[in-house]
């Protein structure tokens, strides 16, 4: 069955990447079978907390042009992102949540993936000493995604689920030697890189395959009848309407 995972929480639909927008999922996740979880950002603050987060900078949430890698996480726990779509007029000022406030928001969703960004300033080292402390509190629904190799290499045996990020064409035999090598059970291309015979070939070798960001209903009927096992949406809500049981 092809589920339906909010993109950072519901991103057209509430605040992304916040508390209030994980609530907002909840009730989607709760009102509808057919969306069963969620995709969303974390990358690492100064001192080594995962703060939940797609940009390398506050620059279009908050105006603030700095790097999230250079800030404390108290410092960008008390920045308010003004500049933030979607925000409801009787909401309270919205902030970057830690990725231990949303735990316990998505623990109980049937499945989470949680991209770990990276970029040149990132410590590989630190990063993964970062998601190993939070071992224990991820519940066997999680898969840590990554764009970066590295990473995946350096988790592979840890016990986390892991999946490769795709966002270019690579031909099936190389993204499958790829996964071998990773130790990944999950392979999560773009969208418009996904073919029948991709998928055939991944479900072959026992990989699920999730894709991005899937906001037409014409796309999910497309997807669905490949046999894509998850499709991430910002519109969730929309997307279900398009999904057959």
């Amino acid at each position: 069955m092809t589920m339906i995972l909010g993109h950072r929480g519901a991103r057209l639909e509430a605040p992304e990447n916040t508390l209030a927008g994980f609530e907002h999922l909840r009730s989607v996740v709760k009102d509808n079978p057919k969306v069963q979880g969620v995709e969303f950002d974390v990358q690492l603050s100064a001192d080594g907390v995962l703060m939940v987060a797609h940009d390398v900078t506050l620059l279009r949430k908050a105006g603030l042009a700095r790097r999230i890698s250079d800030m404390s996480s108290e410092e960008i726990s008390n920045i308010s992102l003004k500049k933030l779509k979607n925000t409801a007029s009787h909401i309270a000022d919205l902030v970057t949540p830690k990725l231990s406030e949303v735990l316990p928001l998505v623990s109980d969703f049937a499945h989470v993936e949680l991209e770990v960004k990276t970029h040149s300033r990132t410590s590989i080292d630190k990063l993964e000493a970062a998601l190993l402390k939070l071992r224990d509190q991820m519940p066997t629904c999680f898969t840590l995604t990554s764009f970066n190799a590295s990473l995946l290499y350096q988790l592979k045996g840890s016990g986390l689920k892991t999946g490769l990020l795709i966002d270019a064409p690579l031909s099936a035999e190389y993204v499958l030697a790829q996964a071998k090598l990773l130790g990944v059970s999950r392979v999560c291309p773009h969208y418009k890189l996904i073919n029948a015979e991709l998928v055939e070939q991944l479900h072959q070798k026992k990989l699920k395959i999730s894709t991005w960001t899937v906001n037409k209903k014409s796309q999910a009927k497309k997807l669905q009848a490949m046999g894509v096992d998850a499709l991430i949406s910002d519109k969730p809500r929309l997307i279900a309407e398009a999904i057959k049981n």
